[in-house]
């Protein structure tokens, strides 16, 4: 299992992590869902939800077109706008609606795990394929 993981692409694997870690952190949340705080836990999983999306299509855009810049920028542009109207359907159901479903710093948090999860893959595997970093 650990062998498939490695032989992914970057975002795909990128997307693995995260949906793993993901997952711990939603059960370590589930005392939240008991004290009636579940809008924290539910924004996190809507903006991690988004990001997964998107990681695992330019993972598969990734396998099938490689160093293909273009599609990259404007999946990356979709994703970001996207985000955005995410983040922006939350606060307005929060402040507006007054309805609690999800929390906007939730949902912001969880929109930037993935994103951090990937910096940090893409950091790991720089530096075990001897790319040096300082240039």
């Amino acid at each position: 299992m650990l062998n498939k993981i490695k032989s992914l692409n970057l975002f795909l694997k990128a997307f693995v992590i995260s949906s793993l870690f993901s997952l711990l952190l939603y059960v370590l949340m589930i005392p939240l869902l008991i004290f009636d705080l579940g809008y924290i836990p539910n924004g996190l999983i809507l903006g991690e939800f988004e990001s997964f999306i998107f990681l695992f299509v330019i993972g598969l855009v990734e396998e099938r077109k490689p160093n293909n810049s273009i599609i990259l920028i404007v999946l990356m542009t979709i994703r970001l706008t996207l985000g955005i109207g995410v983040c922006i359907l939350s606060a307005f159901l929060w402040y507006k609606l007054d309805v609690k479903i999800f929390n906007i710093f939730a949902t912001m948090s969880g929109y930037f795990i993935p994103t951090i999860i990937l910096l940090i893959t893409a950091i790991i595997s720089d530096k075990r394929k001897g790319v040096n970093s300082n240039v």
